[in-house]
């Protein structure tokens, strides 16, 4: 994991770097679970995440990117 430090003017650096899960995007999905037993579909963290995910989308349409899951058919 990379280190994440901190050093103010004339201070000593200090290591800010957490523990985190092997998995970094457990907490993400935990949450994900805790919203949808809770049924909070209007949760102001999903608004976020959407506008993020179509942005993404547009950004990668305009740049030409294509990920292999792209063509998989549901």
């Amino acid at each position: 994991m990379p280190e994440s430090v901190f050093c103010a003017r004339g201070s000593q650096m200090q290591d800010l770097t957490q523990p985190q899960h092997i998995n970094t995007m457990l907490y993400e999905a935990e949450l994900f679970a805790e919203l949808v037993d809770e049924h909070l579909v209007d949760h102001p963290g999903l608004a976020v995440s959407r506008i993020t995910a179509k942005l993404l989308t547009e950004i990668r349409r305009q740049t030409g990117v294509i990920f292999p899951a792209d063509s998989v058919k549901l």
